[in-house]
């Protein structure tokens, strides 16, 4: 095995472990979302990023790609488009006749 072929372990086992992370703008791009979107989601509790760092008063939410895959799954389910308060009360009714 040549110079240029062997695997440093300790890097690599540090790249390894640690899953990647995308930033709030970065999952919307890969789900195809504004990042207003993500966002009122993560309000609403339907996916909540698994990490977050502090700087000052700003929160920097993490996405990893679990939660991406997560995201994905809600857009699947998620109309697109402007959700007027009259949808949204047909759809309580509806649940509440069933």
């Amino acid at each position: 095995m040549s110079t240029a072929q062997r695997i440093d372990p300790i890097r690599y086992t540090v790249h390894t472990l640690r899953p990647k992370r995308y930033t709030i703008a970065d999952a919307a791009e890969l789900v195809q979302r504004s990042r207003e979107t993500l966002a009122r989601w993560r309000k609403s509790g339907l996916v909540v990023p698994s990490d977050s760092m502090n700087f000052g008063t700003t929160t920097v939410y993490l996405y990893t790609d679990s939660d991406v895959r997560k995201l994905r799954r809600v857009a699947a389910t998620q109309r697109p488009g402007r959700k007027t308060h009259a949808t949204t009360q047909r759809k309580s009714r509806r649940a509440t006749m069933n």
